[in-house]
């Protein structure tokens, strides 16, 4: 890893624990737990008349190497569920063609994982 690389993925260490929580994650019987941070972000879809539709991904920042089930590092998988500590529930799906999670640098270190909202927490 270059010091570039070094340096970018430093910053992000510390702004997932400036801003990140703790989440959880399953697939099926398979459970882990990692800091992440959470954030929105547009996307534009064309469909085949060209009309553009604006849709808003609730994404996850994580570390490639903190993203574990069972305690073994794992790629997010579409259909992966995401709980934060509002009890409010993601699920993992790819964008409009496209993917379901994007590396964030080259050397592969950051994940920004889409996902859908599929449950409030409590009111």
């Amino acid at each position: 890893m270059g010091a570039f690389t070094e340096h970018i993925s430093a910053g992000m260490d510390a702004l997932r624990s400036f801003a990140g929580e703790t989440v959880v994650c399953w697939r099926g019987g398979k459970t882990g737990e990692f800091i992440a941070l959470q954030t929105r972000r547009p996307y534009e879809v064309t469909d085949d008349q060209g009309l553009v539709t604006e849709i808003l991904s609730e994404d996850f920042l994580v570390a490639a190497a903190d993203y574990e089930l069972d305690d073994v590092v794992e790629l997010p998988a579409v259909g992966d569920r995401i709980e934060i500590a509002s009890g409010e529930q993601f699920e993992v799906v790819p964008l409009a063609g496209g993917n379901h999670f994007d590396y964030r640098d080259t050397a592969k270190a950051e994940l920004r994982i889409h996902t859908k909202r599929v449950k409030l927490g409590p009111s």
